[in-house]
Parts: C-alpha cells; sequence; structure tokens
C-alpha cells in the first residue's frame, strides 16, 4: 500500500511538471501568436533580421564590392559609364551656405531614353538614375523629392520636393 501512494505521488509529480511545461510553452506560443497578429517580431525573428540587413549592408558597402581596379580616372564604374555613354550635360554644383563653399561635379550620361546623373560629392563617386520629363530630371528614388531643371541653353536649376534650391545657396554652373 505504501509503495502504490509513493507511485501515485511519484506519477502525480511528473504529471505536474510535465503540464507546468506545457503551460509555458502554451504561453509562449501564445505571445508569439499575438506578436504575430501584430506584427511584431520574437527575439529571434528580430535577431535573424538584424543579421539578414547586416548582410545586405556589408554585400553593398563591403571593400569587395567596389571596384579597385585602375583605370584611366580611377574608378571602374565611372569608366563604363563613360564609354557607353554620350555625355549630356556638365555643371559644377555648388553649396554657398554662412560663409562657407563647398562644390563638385555633376554630369549627365544618356543612352537611348536612359538617363545617368554621375556626382562626387566630398570625393565620393555616386550614380543617380535620371527620369527626364520635358526639361525636368527627375532622381529616381529620391526620398527628397530632388529633380533639375535644364533649359535649352544648358543652364541647370536645382530643386527639391519643397521647391527651388538657390535661396538654400545650391547653384549650378555649365562646364
Amino acid at each position: 500500500m505504501k509503495n502504490i501512494l509513493i507511485l501515485t505521488l511519484l506519477a502525480f509529480g511528473i504529471v505536474s511538471c510535465l503540464n507546468s511545461n506545457r503551460t509555458e510553452e502554451n504561453q509562449r506560443l501564445t505571445e508569439e501568436q499575438k506578436n504575430e497578429e501584430k506584427g511584431q517580431l520574437t527575439k529571434e525573428q528580430r535577431q535573424a533580421k538584424v543579421k539578414e540587413l547586416e548582410n545586405q549592408f556589408a554585400d553593398k558597402y563591403s571593400s569587395e564590392s567596389t571596384s579597385k581596379e585602375e583605370t584611366s580616372s580611377g574608378n571602374k564604374e565611372y569608366d563604363e559609364i563613360i564609354a557607353n555613354n554620350e555625355l549630356w550635360g556638365k555643371w559644377i554644383i555648388q553649396l554657398s551656405f554662412a560663409g562657407s563653399s563647398d562644390s563638385y561635379p555633376y554630369e549627365i550620361y544618356r543612352k537611348g531614353n536612359i538617363y545617368t546623373g554621375v556626382c562626387f560629392p566630398d570625393g565620393v563617386f555616386m550614380v543617380e538614375k535620371l527620369i527626364k520629363q520635358g526639361t525636368r530630371f527627375r532622381v529616381l528614388n529620391d526620398r527628397h523629392g530632388e529633380y533639375y531643371m535644364v533649359d535649352d541653353n544648358m543652364q541647370m536649376t536645382l530643386f527639391d520636393k519643397y521647391g527651388e534650391l538657390a535661396s538654400s545657396g545650391w547653384t549650378a554652373t555649365k562646364q
């Protein structure tokens, strides 16, 4: 009888532990379901997402992905644009603000109906895909709404989503 009582208590203890583990697991699953419904990520999902974004950033901006091969200009991508496109226009973009001044070259290249803007602000090579709409060149996927207007005399005026940028000190001089 004593053995049966001990076995019963032991079985009850094991079942209680199992139920406790199941309850914790159910609570965790319920939390994950609630977070999923709210569009929130679990800690593991957040960590995985951060790792994925870090990898994407590293792939895009690693030294391996940028060309270090010596070319006539010192930049392989720029040389390819020059070789495969027609120079449409060339300007010096200048920012004069509060007594200081900074400038950099800006060029637009054309291949058929495809326009590419090339600039070197602070010595960093940048490429912009441009959409030509009459005299307006809109910078594709630009979050500031930047665009340029180039008249028949090749005079360029700079704009963003708020309007002309000359009042903020930005000018373009034809080369």
